[in-house]
């Protein structure tokens, strides 16, 4: 499955895979993150808003996510057969609260979090399965 967050105000949309959602909330709420609506609320199927404020705080915990991730790197890498986003000799990282999220948005995924954050603070987000 993947989700598709479009920032309402601006029309901004941006597609990712279920799995990185997942995680991009539990690095947010390592950083800091804490809706009112807990976090199972933006990680359940169907389609859910963002309000503004807590859009905001998304990004803020993101901002300061960026911070402890390392810098991009690339490397030479192809996909594995069959597995959309994994790479040779990459092995997903769980998730939960034990997962290693810096590692995961480290390089190849570190723009996930630089888009998500430029989209939330835009204001209101909506977040919808694809």
């Amino acid at each position: 499955m993947a989700y598709e967050l479009e920032a309402l105000e601006k029309s901004w949309r941006l597609a990712m895979h279920d799995s990185d959602w997942e995680r991009l909330v539990g690095l947010a709420h390592r950083y800091g993150w804490r809706p009112a609506a807990g976090l199972d609320h933006y990680l359940r199927e169907g389609t859910r808003l963002l309000p503004p404020s807590e859009a905001k705080a998304l990004a803020g915990a993101l901002e300061g996510a960026l911070q402890n991730l390392p810098p991009e790197r690339r490397r030479g890498s192809r996909p594995i057969v069959g597995a959309l986003g994994d790479f040779v000799g990459e092995t997903p990282p769980k998730s939960g609260p034990d997962a290693d999220y810096e590692v995961y948005f480290s390089w190849g995924r570190r723009w996930i979090v630089e888009e998500v954050m430029r989209l939330c603070r835009q204001g209101a987000v909506e977040i919808r399965p694809m």
